[in-house]
């Protein structure tokens, strides 16, 4: 749901980019352009299913680091590369797509150089903001969380077995933001997700640990959570550009509320009536929905070519205002969803295997 929603954000800010939006049409779909907020919850949900196994073995890495890594790169790397050569052909085969023109696939120029080639081949052009959002846009964050999983093993997993849950959020939350204030407040690389990295890790931990009383978890998880995302849609609709001047906060205020949300979904699976889900599981454990987190990486990875592509096609057609936004709200969903699950078939789903018990 997190990659759909990214989906429709980058939908929204194709038309954005080309029509002057009137007021109310402005306030009825802001909900749409925080899509940063969706790779927030990546980074907790990956913290959160990376730390469960840990937890069910006694705070052990499950077959030592060199095989953790190696189940890593087979379920991220294969995938990343094959949508990095399709994004290469759509820019060396596609008429136009290398050349900027205005739009919002001008940020994936130039591509073709040394040093964004290679800064994509070897996952580090996050770190930079002239290679970040080259190629393919939205892949900046594989490299930001490729770059967490060896942090994760190295640095956050013995400081959480030594000193336990609270150390380990204020250490990852430290670590991740002194690059943003001591060197760089451009920081690309977003490496305050670190810490959200272990707001995910602790979520498990909670939930997992037989010491902790049920009840109380749901309580508080449901409280904080639902108290730290109204804070944030406050602040969005009273104050966005403070926000977006200070971005790891929304990202920090976020991870913490999805971590909430993890704690309580799983408690509530784990110890309570099974016989009575809330609506928000069954939304979530839905066929279509367990369907499209089946393939959501893989429309992570691909949807921004496919909506660039269905502009350049429907530039020329002169839509208005509502015909546009219908059209790549609705047309672009479909498309990138096609495309995205024929791309899943055809490679993420070879690479894909059972989570280690």
């Amino acid at each position: 749901m997190a990659a759909l929603y990214v989906v429709f954000h980058h939908a929204y800010m194709e038309v954005k980019q080309t029509y002057e939006f009137p007021l109310l049409t402005q306030y009825l779909t802001d909900w749409l352009f925080y899509g940063q907020i969706a790779v927030d919850l990546f980074i907790v949900l990956s913290g959160y299913c990376l730390m469960m196994p840990i937890v069910m073995s006694n705070g052990h890495l499950v077959g030592g680091f060199f095989q953790y890594l190696s189940r890593r790169a087979r379920r991220i790397l294969p995938p990343y590369y094959a949508a990095l050569v399709l994004s290469i052909l759509f820019i060396l085969l596609v008429p136009g797509m290398n050349q900027p023109n205005g739009v919002r696939w001008d940020n994936a120029l130039p591509a073709m150089t040394p040093g964004a080639l290679l800064s994509h081949i070897f996952l580090v052009h996050n770190l930079s903001p002239k290679y970040a959002h080259l190629i393919n846009p939205p892949m900046w964050s594989v490299a930001t969380e490729w770059q967490i999983y060896f942090l994760f093993p190295i640095v956050l997993l013995p400081i959480w077995q030594r000193f336990g849950n609270i150390v380990t959020i204020v250490a990852a939350l430290s670590i991740g933001l002194a690059p943003h204030f001591l060197f760089n407040k451009g920081n690309t690389a977003c490496t305050w997700f670190i810490g959200l990295f272990a707001f995910g890790m602790v979520a498990a931990t909670i939930n997992l640990s037989s010491l902790n009383s049920p009840k109380k978890i749901l309580r508080w998880s449901s409280v904080l959570g639902i108290g730290a995302m109204t804070g944030l849609i406050s602040i969005a609709y009273s104050n966005g550009d403070w926000l977006w001047d200070n971005i790891y906060f929304m990202d920090t205020l976020a991870g913490f509320s999805f971590a909430c949300f993890l704690v309580y979904c799983t408690n509530y699976c784990l110890n309570f009536d099974q016989s009575y889900h809330p609506t928000i599981l069954k939304i979530m454990a839905s066929r279509y929905a367990v369907l499209l987190g089946s393939f959501s990486y893989s429309l992570y990875l691909v949807h921004f070519p496919v909506l660039s592509l269905l502009q350049r096609w429907v530039a020329p057609l002169g839509f208005s205002l509502p015909v546009a936004f219908t059209f790549f709200l609705v047309i672009g969903t479909i498309a990138s969803l096609a495309v995205s699950y024929l791309f899943h078939i055809l490679i993420e789903r070879r690479f894909m295997r059972k989570p280690v018990k």
